[in-house]
């Protein structure tokens, strides 16, 4: 997607002008105690180029790459060059074993950095990549937690990322997570949004569509030991936009009211659930709903449908923002307190996790010293006594030869005089057996 077309959106699609401001509270950044992590002194060392290389130079050839080495490079990275390798770590490192002890201070330092990259003179392009790699979870491992689900929507919402925002509350869908709290009540608003705003504006970015130059062109490529797979789950394996942001809002609205029952039923009907919207309960719909509802629809039966149904005047961005004030203002404290406590354990625990690699690292020096400190005196030993042990080596040798020797094929078909025995031997007056080369020449006559 073009810087352009960016804007176009930014400008076309412009949300109410009462999210000029942050959702969240200044203190729910919690940027002090974010900050006071790199006061480790690990941090105060490091050089993130240099510290780049060697971690690409342990995945790449050494097979060894640590995910407390990628903990702390997710850490420090702020700029967009950071970022940009930060990811290919992070690709790297899911391919090694190493992935499962990745602390969850990674995935949220990573998005952290992203967010900061974004925001970078040079940066711009950030956000994106970001959607991508929280939907790709198989190739990067990344999950967001409660507090970067608040902060990436509210981040979404307050800079008009009506496409990036429905696509990361998706996510919650996806996975599964809980429908109540703010995290669910934002990620409903930016679905809204996008629906009402900026539905026509294609669901994926333009990178992940790559244009085939030569469409005529069939290329068949022999693929060893693997099945085509034709199953569809209907759930990960979607990837229809219109049907992902209709199963989201079907996921984020389960509550009994009106308006819950009306984005349900919008839900259905992007997702092509026709049996589904008509099972609903009677309900009032919204006539904003309503509208969109009609211009989505397929068949005349779910319009006929629609259009029996009683319907209410009422603002469903002003609802559904209020209900989002009202779960920050009694869950963001909380949640704030709790982040806090998790940065101080985080940053406890990568202290522990790199004394304990530290210390596995001089055991595995120490041992590794010892056993080429034997082999040298075992060689040393071997001149010094070789003329006292030179009877027992000639006889070791001896026996390695005859069990050599003991190896080689029978010989029994060559012996002396086999081909002496009488069957062999041709007798006076027999008439030699022709061959059947003879044979054959006798049959063909002589030569025309």
């Amino acid at each position: 997607m073009s810087r352009a077309f960016q804007t176009f959106v930014k400008l076309k699609y412009r949300a109410p002008s009462q999210l000029s401001r942050s959702l969240v509270s200044q203190a729910f950044h919690c940027q002090e105690e974010w900050n006071a992590r790199l006061a480790s002194p690990i941090f105060q060392k490091i050089k993130l180029g240099e510290f780049f290389v060697e971690l690409d130079k342990k995945f790449s050839h050494e097979y060894r790459g640590s995910a407390v080495d990628v903990d702390i490079f997710a850490q420090a990275a702020s700029s967009p060059a950071d970022c940009e390798q930060l990811e290919e770590l992070l690709y790297k490192l899911r391919r090694t074993p190493h992935t499962i002890f990745s602390p969850g201070s990674t995935n949220h330092a990573a998005i952290r950095a992203l967010l900061k990259a974004e925001e970078h003179p040079e940066g711009g392009e950030q956000v994106h990549h970001l959607v991508k790699m929280l939907e790709d979870r198989m190739n990067y491992g990344l999950f967001m937690d409660d507090y970067t689900t608040i902060l990436l929507l509210d981040y979404m919402l307050e800079n008009k990322r009506l496409l990036e925002g429905a696509r990361i509350a998706s996510q919650l869908m996806f996975q599964e997570e809980s429908r109540d709290g703010p995290g669910a009540a934002l990620g409903n608003l930016a679905s809204w949004r996008y629906c009402k705003q900026a539905r026509d504006v294609p669901w994926f970015f333009d990178t992940e569509n790559p244009v085939d130059e030569n469409p005529g062109e069939v290329i068949r490529v022999r693929v060893k030991g693997m099945v085509p797979n034709n199953y569809n789950d209907e759930h990960f394996d979607l990837k229809d936009g219109k049907i992902i942001l209709g199963k989201t809002l079907v996921y984020l609205n389960n509550g009994d009211d009106n308006l819950n029952k009306s984005l349900r039923c919008l839900g259905y009907i992007l997702s092509d659930k026709i049996d589904s919207a008509k099972s609903i309960e009677p309900f009032t719909i919204s006539e904003e709903v309503l509208e969109i509802a009609l211009e989505v629809a397929k068949s005349d039966d779910i319009k006929e449908y629609l259009s029996s149904l009683q319907t209410e005047t009422n603002c469903v961005d002003d609802i559904l923002l209020k209900r989002c004030q009202e779960s920050l203002a009694t869950s963001e404290a909380p949640i704030v307190d709790n982040q806090k406590k998790m940065y101080k354990e985080w940053s406890s625990n990568r202290d522990q996790m790199l004394e304990d690699e530290y210390k596995l690292l001089q055991r595995r020096g120490r041992l590794e010293a010892i056993q080429q400190t034997k082999e040298e005196l075992a060689k040393e030993e071997e001149k010094l006594f070789f003329f006292e042990n030179f009877d027992k080596l000639e006889i070791e040798k001896d026996e390695k030869d005859l069990a050599w020797r003991r190896t080689f094929p029978n010989r029994s078909f060559n012996s002396h005089g086999y081909f002496r025995k009488p069957r062999f031997v041709s007798k006076p007056g027999e008439e030699r057996k022709i061959s059947r080369v003879d044979r054959r020449e006798i049959k063909r006559g002589p030569p025309k």
